[in-house]
């Protein structure tokens, strides 16, 4: 009798550790794919399937498991040796959940603990009305021979004089075919007689948007967060411009119809000048060119370029086509004992390139030697190369030309630039990190425009007090809720607070822990 005590005992205990260990839908699957996934994965998205309901994301478990552990989804294509802002990256834990939960046959778990369903409907993510709107005009896109189609829409901005923005908010308007786009700035007839020349609605534009005088504003890719500069930073734009959509369709999009708009931010009082400018690049910066691949070889080309004055940057954008496999740019600084990573593409895929901006403002001292790494394999290797058989390639901006450009975003330094932060995922005890290590809470949306959801799974009661500081530590309000669940939730008011980024601490009896709170 005893001994079957023991065992019933044992068993329960068994059944009860693995219940608190498998990840269910409601407290450990939803959140991470609401996160990093859904944005692409839902009804009418980009991405295949639509992972925002519990019974439509099931059937792609495995999907989910096996391309979130071999690192193709979600696609995020610099390696770890530097952080950005809002990475798409999942953490090592994140992806071992995610196969837990579909070796564990998908448990559902309780849905009242599953955060809100995100909505999606190619509706702006902020909140604060535009400046300025502008709209590419409807395209349906045609059949390219089975094809994805890069086309150029060019928008007069008339503006009757010149202004700076912060940045802009590029939405799709047709989120299921906008792979990516690119947004150009022109001050010059180039683009535009390159429109009124070709027959129909914009013009191709796989290699780019052929102006030597287009400057680039920034780029989209689904799922990724508006970027606008910090407060006294902005981008020129010049009055009587002509904006540049460099527009990237699917090949299964044939037929669909498009019709993209970017909201724009004007910043005013004393602005300082930011610059998109290709520092490392094919021609200037050149060390062992021509810049020549022969069809069936490979060739790795060295770039570097001297830093004239301190600059702060702010992130870095490379920029290639098909034959490129790798890119990599670091600045080696003064006294030159010290080497900054600012980017490493391991395996470059033209269908995800972007911008990356880094946390914070990095600060690159005058006579910094910047250096890239770009590497091309011209062989049947290659499974983009667009020539089969290979042909010799060289410059140009065709599907089967390439280039070599490293784009940096910066600014002239001032004093105090590299403690300006960028994203959330701020400076916490002398560590870039979204959360304190060991912390217990799941706290979403992040960046917020309103309210924030604490969730937490533990075997403690008792209370929590939760208190709002600036950066600086200046204290702006606090509260108590009861933790008298072993799981749940609490949602935290933030509508009374200001745009910018907060510390929100919160002090249980299982210890003090703190998270970086985005306002929007």
């Amino acid at each position: 009798m005893k001994s079957c005590c023991l065992l019933l005992l044992a068993v329960l205990f068994y059944t009860n550790a693995l219940a608190q260990t498998t990840p269910n839908w409601s407290s450990h699957v939803a959140p991470i794919l609401y996160q990093k996934c859904t944005p692409c994965h839902h009804g009418g998205g980009g991405g295949h399937g639509d992972f925002t309901q519990y019974d439509s994301a099931k059937l792609y478990a495995g999907s989910i498991a096996y391309y979130t552990a071999s690192g193709v989804m979600p696609p995020w294509p610099p390696d770890s040796s530097r952080r950005y802002a809002h990475e798409r990256r999942l953490t090592q834990t994140e992806i071992n959940t995610l196969q837990s939960w579909m070796i564990a046959g998908m448990p559902k778990g309780d849905t009242t603990l599953a955060p809100p369903v995100p909505v999606y409907n190619s509706s702006a993510q902020l909140t604060t009305p535009p400046d300025a709107v502008f709209a590419m005009p409807s395209y349906t896109i045609p059949n390219a021979g089975g094809s994805d189609v890069y086309w150029n829409f060019v928008i007069p901005t008339n503006t009757l004089q010149n202004q700076f923005i912060k940045g802009f908010e590029f939405i799709p308007g047709n989120a299921a075919v906008v792979h990516h786009a690119l947004v150009f700035i022109d001050t010059g007839n180039n683009v535009l007689n390159q429109d009124n020349a070709y027959p129909g609605v914009g013009y191709p534009g796989f290699g780019g948007v052929g102006s030597n005088t287009a400057q680039l504003l920034g780029a989209y890719v689904p799922g990724m967060m508006p970027f606008l500069l910090p407060s006294g930073f902005g981008y020129r734009f010049p009055a009587n411009s002509y904006l540049v959509f460099n527009m990237h369709y699917p090949a299964s999009a044939v037929g669909q119809t498009d019709s993209s708009k970017i909201n724009v931010y004007y910043t005013n009082g004393t602005v300082r000048e930011v610059f998109i400018r290709p520092i490392l690049n094919h021609s200037s910066t050149l060390l062992n060119g021509p810049f020549t691949i022969p069809a069936n070889t490979t060739k790795t080309f060295y770039q570097r370029y001297t830093v004239p004055a301190n600059v702060s940057v702010f992130g870095v954008a490379p920029h290639m086509h098909l034959i490129g496999r790798s890119v990599r740019a670091v600045a080696v600084q003064p006294p030159f004992t010290d080497t900054t990573r600012l980017i490493n593409i391991p395996n470059w895929n033209f269908k995800w390139q972007g911008a990356y901006y880094f946390q914070k403002i990095q600060k690159i001292l005058a006579n910094t030697k910047l250096y890239g790494e770009v590497f091309y394999d011209n062989t049947l290797s290659n499974p983009l190369n667009p020539s089969n058989p290979p042909q010799t390639v060289s410059l140009g901006e065709n599907t089967t030309d390439e280039m070599m450009l490293t784009y940096f975003i910066y600014t002239a330094y001032q004093t105090g630039d590299e403690n300006i932060i960028l994203d959330s995922a701020a400076l916490i005890n002398g560590t870039l990190s979204h959360t304190t290590t060991g912390n217990p809470f799941t706290v979403y949306p992040n960046p917020t425009q309103g309210q924030v959801t604490l969730q937490w799974e533990w075997a403690s009661k008792g209370k929590c007090r939760w208190t709002l500081f600036t950066l600086q530590a200046q204290h702006l309000k606090e509260g108590f809720f009861e933790i008298s669940t072993n799981t749940g939730r609490q949602t935290l008011g933030l509508g009374d607070v200001a745009t910018g980024t907060y510390i929100l601490e919160l002090i249980t009896e299982k210890g003090r822990f703190r998270q970086l709170i985005q306002k929007e």
